[in-house]
């Protein structure tokens, strides 16, 4: 056999054994997810833009009032329209969700936007958690589902948190952040990772060690840094990474320096914030 054949046959059987491993993953899940059907969901009379299951409309009639203006501030946040109108797939019940995304979570996009019955609970904002939504979902149409997987979490989190005005991180005080920042309790960025390394073993906040809505506000807040830095330069590199350009190239090219100048820019600030 020809060693490029055996090779391609090697990792072929690799692949096969790996996904046999992580059939009870949560990975694995989310992929099979990708393959569910959405046929029992229909376009909401009041907006198209929404879609649901039979015993969702009650959802549908409380997010769509929200609807417009969540599009329009993202595609304001991202500098680009959605390149395809986006579809809002509202579960009638939480097992639903969980059948067609692989996770129990309120909301989340793997190549569409779902939302669980979980997100209707409480007083959560509907209008800011569906803006954070739906820019993840504008990236994935932008740069396809394994690529939005290559871009580094803290980037995707701050930007669609920027976007939202806080949907997550809203119980995060600013300067609650800049000092956890201080005391040496945050993220550190990266510049992106390869595709089985970012779906595999994503990081957020409890890779630090910190909470969830602490990484949220914190990426937020480097994020807003990068924009008001120099705005040009975020344009630039935004638009530049939603046409697929490599992360690491786009903001060394928008930003020279890349981000380890821009982190150790964002310190200095979060330094002056509490000192």
């Amino acid at each position: 056999m020809h060693l490029k054949s055996r090779k391609t046959m090697r990792t072929a059987v690799s692949i096969i054994v790996v996904s046999i491993m992580l059939a009870g993953c949560s990975p694995f899940r989310e992929l099979v997810a990708l393959t569910r059907s959405t046929g029992t969901f229909v376009p909401f009379a009041a907006d198209e833009t929404i879609r649901v299951q039979p015993g969702a409309d009650h959802f549908a009639e409380r997010l769509a009032p929200y609807v417009r203006e969540a599009i329009e501030k993202v595609e304001v946040a991202h500098y680009l329209p959605f390149s395809s109108r986006p579809a809002i797939y509202v579960c009638a019940t939480e097992e639903d969700f969980y059948r067609l995304t692989g996770r129990r979570v309120p909301a989340t996009v793997t190549n569409k936007l779902y939302l669980s019955p979980d997100l209707f609970q409480g007083q959560r904002a509907l209008d800011r958690y569906l803006t954070h939504e739906l820019s993840h979902l504008h990236l994935v149409q932008r740069v396809g589902l394994f690529g939005g997987t290559r871009l580094p979490g803290w980037f995707k989190e701050g930007l669609a948190e920027l976007a939202s005005g806080g949907a997550t991180a809203s119980s995060v005080a600013v300067q609650d952040a800049f000092r956890a920042i201080n005391e040496g309790h945050r993220f550190v960025p990266d510049e992106g990772r390869n595709v089985v390394s970012s779906f595999l073993f994503p990081r957020y906040g409890s890779y630090w060690h910190i909470e969830n809505r602490m990484f949220y506000r914190q990426s937020m807040l480097f994020v807003e840094f990068m924009r008001t830095w120099d705005e040009k330069a975020f344009h630039r590199f935004l638009v530049t990474v939603e046409g697929g350009t490599k992360f690491k190239k786009a903001v060394n090219d928008a930003y020279p320096g890349g981000v380890s100048m821009l982190w150790d820019k964002f310190l200095h600030k979060s330094r002056a914030m509490t000192g």
